[in-house]
């Protein structure tokens, strides 16, 4: 499937110039299959894309309430 934005940024990156990052705005359901299919391609290829991906949800995550003693 075209993108012509990301098409954009990939000739652009070809060139020398670099995005840093591209921020998404997902369902958590939606990043399960994200990461499901990740988890289906050579781990080295994909190690650092995963725990990326982790770390960010887990900083947005609802912190567990400690109960009252």
């Amino acid at each position: 499937m075209a993108n012509p934005e990301l098409d954009k940024y990939v000739l652009n990156r070809n060139k020398g110039e670099v995005m840093d990052s591209i921020k998404f705005e997902i369902s958590v359901e939606e990043a399960n299959v994200i990461l499901m299919a990740l988890a289906r391609q050579p781990f080295e290829q994909v190690v650092s894309v995963i725990n990326k991906l982790q770390q960010q949800a887990q900083a947005q995550m609802p912190k567990p309430e400690k109960p009252n003693a």
